[in-house]
């Protein structure tokens, strides 16, 4: 085409040029020169005396560009950040392809082809000059070539089967009917299957490329006048594996097969996926049959009619820019989301490398488009710059209505342009608040304004914290899905598994361990999920799947051990049952000082059931921890059915604790619970025992002034009369008058002569 002949917003990139860009030389590569290359080369290694043309903009005439092939690829590699000789970004394959084409152009007529390594500055001087005007050159060239990197097929489970199953469905069909079109297909999955890679997805995804194919607007140009068949089936087999993981991956794709194909290809991804997961076609039937009906539309796309060249309108850009947040377009950099259209509707020079000139460039863009504070906060929200935009009314609107929960003020204030991550209440954002109250559709509204999926409150808290400790599964899957980081921490270390395993939502744990959440993260108490759900109540599906997914069972925290002694501390005996099964040492001594085994927080805390379910799956009854034996910790917490409990299952009720050499019966005695030495002495305890001191329980007892201890301990035969090493009776022991005078010592009564006088009056009178 002339150039009069293309639309006048292309007709625009060319009048509008300025005369600085105009005069600039520009380089056009001779066809011959590429042939004889092993690879592209950089720019700076080029002979330009003998391999390509140089000449400013101006200067290059409609017959030159009539015989011009112009390149736009996905490099393979990326540039060094130094000057490297030799070094191209193209693969093998990829040049392979390039000269096969180049050659077949030659014999059309072509002459020369422009390569952005090769005729753009790499290292040497600024590359601004053709990064602004380039867009001319797509628009003029008489073809231009897509060249997309190649990936290699998944080499283990079902996908070889997959493609292999759909090739022999379309090898019937081609056999029975004589369909050209199946004919065509079956070969290029023949092909596809035996390189075992096919032509990667990005090439339809990033910024840039797309910028360089609505320079191509107003040709009747399609899929085929760009790129080869089996280059376009590769990219769709790519979109397609990808988008079982990724949805927005094939949303591209979907546009360019159009409604109709485009739900065929949603309706594969879910089948797709599950074949995926379990290696197995069985959970999937008839996934070929739609693979090979898809693949065979594909291939009829590739010759439609249909022109894919986007047009560089206002109405365009309005779409691309409050589409920042779909997840459609990647780029390398967020900021070449608008340079890599700005030219097309600004020529004005700014400094690329600052955020003042990007924040300049994105508000130009946007008065183009009307002016809307909607399109530009939202730009702007994906490029980071919202915060350096003047606030508005709308953002305090925004905060109160998710604060509130209420969807229909929180959607007018983003209407209204309200920036979506403006802190609340504790630094929260709107979508904390909105995920905390389980509201899916808010928080859809939310991400697709820009919300920041991964912002935190003052305590380091995200929305997908509280979203996982409210259980709201439908709000972790969409924030999971939109890129939140499964593994952050808040204030403590704690993670979204964390708080989902304490709280008991097993679903949500399912998810957060589907989307790689670290099952034994530890927070900095040293706790893990599976130690926090065992000290947690009514937990147990929680326990089920993290012990499915390989959780680490004897991790101990820094204080309480592992999660058999959080769940023995809290009495959850089914959790506990589910850890012993699971082959939990029932024996493993906690750490700290105290050196303790689950059995001993159990008697502590008088949980009876824990304490016969640990001491059936083979705890020790007298485990001797630096406090005592779990019999004795249970005296000393005054739990009179757990010690009932270990007396009836065998516990030695005289093993005293290691330092004073104290007996659980004098424990009891010390804390004045009678309840428990009445059941000590009910087990036989020796009452007449003593410690390392001389001390007896009803030394003890008396030390406490507890009258019905030191009743219950005579009334077993306790003796008042014998003292302790230092010469103390339970007499001198006691404060309370009623407790001495039922402790009667061993003295004898003092004689007459030696009394004082008083004294003797006392005694006489």
């Amino acid at each position: 085409m002339q150039l009069e002949e293309l639309p006048t917003s292309i007709l625009d990139l060319h009048d509008g040029m300025p005369a600085a860009l105009r005069e600039a030389p520009m380089r056009l590569l001779l066809i011959d020169a590429v042939l004889s290359w092993p690879n592209i080369r950089v720019y700076e290694e080029v002979n330009t005396a003998e391999e390509c043309v140089e000449m400013p903009y101006g200067d290059v005439d409609s017959a030159a560009w009539n015989t011009t092939l112009i390149l736009s690829w996905r490099w393979s590699t990326v540039k060094p950040t130094e000057y490297t000789h030799g070094f191209a970004p193209m693969s093998d394959m990829q040049f392979a392809e390039l000269t096969a084409v180049l050659r077949r152009a030659k014999s059309q007529g072509i002459q020369y082809v422009w390569i952005d390594w090769c005729c753009v500055p790499q290292y040497k001087s600024s590359p601004m000059v053709e990064v602004l005007r380039s867009k001319v050159f797509y628009a003029r060239a008489r073809a231009m070539l897509v060249l997309p990197t190649f990936v290699s097929l998944p080499s283990e489970g079902v996908v070889g089967l997959l493609l292999v199953k759909a090739m022999r469905i379309i090898r019937s069909r081609a056999e029975r009917t004589s369909s050209r079109r199946c004919q065509i297909t079956q070969g290029l999955l023949e092909s596809i299957l035996s390189k075992q890679c096919v032509a990667g997805r990005e090439y339809f995804t990033r910024v840039w490329t797309l910028a360089e194919r609505m320079a191509r607007f107003g040709r009747p140009e399609r899929l085929c006048n760009w790129l080869s068949l089996e280059s376009w089936l590769g990219m769709l087999v790519d979109a397609m594996l990808k988008s079982a993981e990724d949805r927005s991956a094939s949303e591209i794709y979907k546009r360019i097969l159009g409604h109709d194909v485009g739900q065929r290809l949603d309706a594969i991804l879910e089948p797709l996926d599950a074949a995926i997961k379990t290696g197995s076609m069985h959970v999937s039937e008839g996934l070929d049959t739609q693979v090979a009906e898809l693949f065979e539309l594909a291939v009829g796309i590739w010759h439609t009619e249909k022109e894919l060249a986007e047009a560089p309108t206002k109405n365009w850009l309005e779409s691309y820019l409050l589409d920042a947040h779909s997840g459609i377009y990647q780029a390398w950099s967020q900021a070449d989301r608008v340079w890599a259209v700005y030219s097309y509707f600004c020529w004005k020079q700014l400094d690329q490398r600052s955020d003042s000139g990007l924040l300049e460039a994105l508000q130009d863009l946007v008065r183009v488009t009307g002016g809307s504070r909607k399109v530009l906060m939202c730009m702007a929200t994906k490029l980071g710059l919202a915060k350096v935009i003047a606030p508005a009314e709308a953002d305090g609107k925004l905060i109160t209505a998710a604060e509130n929960n209420n969807m229909e003020q929180l959607l007018a204030a983003l209407e209204g342009g309200a920036f979506p991550d403006i802190p609340g209440t504790d630094g929260g954002a709107a979508l904390y608040f909105v995920a905390e109250k389980g509201n899916l559709a808010a928080v859809n509204a939310l991400l697709k304004h820009g919300a920041d999926v991964n912002g935190k409150n003052v305590i380091g808290a995200t929305a997908l914290h509280v979203a996982s400790a409210g259980g709201h599964e439908e709000v972790v899957a969409a924030l999971l899905a939109a890129g939140a980081t499964v593994d952050v921490t808040r204030q403590g270390d704690r993670t979204p598994l964390h708080v989902a395993a304490e709280a008991g939502h097993d679903a949500v744990v399912r998810l957060l361990l589907k989307g790689g959440a670290n099952k034994d993260a530890i927070d900095a108490d040293g706790k893990t999920p599976l130690f926090l759900a065992a000290g947690s109540n009514d937990t147990p599906n929680v326990i089920r799947v993290l012990l499915e997914a390989n959780a680490n069972k004897d991790c101990k925290s820094k204080r309480s051990g592992n999660a058999l002694s959080a769940a023995a501390i809290h009495g959850n005996d089914e959790i506990l049952r589910l850890l012993l099964q699971a082959g939990m040492n029932p024996n493993m001594v906690m750490p700290g000082e105290e050196a303790y085994t689950a059995l001993h927080f159990a008697a502590e805390n008088g949980h009876t059931a824990c304490i016969q379910s640990l001491v059936k799956a083979g705890a020790k009854l007298d485990a001797s921890g630096s406090f005592g034996t779990p019999l004795y910790r249970a005296c000393v917490c005054g739990k009179v059915d757990a010690v009932k409990a270990l007396c009836t299952l065998g516990a030695k009720t005289e093993a005293p604790e290691p330092t004073e050499r104290r007996t659980p019966l004098m424990a009891a005695a010390y804390q004045g619970n009678v309840a428990v030495v009445r059941a000590m002495i009910a087990a036989s305890a020796r009452v007449e025992a003593v410690d390392k001191d001389g001390w007896a329980p009803i030394h003890y007892a008396a030390k406490a002034d507890s009258y019905e201890c030191c009743v219950a301990l005579k009334n077993a035969g306790a003796t008042t009369k014998n003292p302790t090493s230092s010469g103390n009776y339970p007499s001198d022991l006691c404060k309370s008058r009623q407790v001495r005078d039922i402790l009667p010592d061993g003295r004898r009564a003092p004689g007459l002569l030696t009394l004082g006088a008083q004294t003797l009056m006392n005694v006489l009178f």
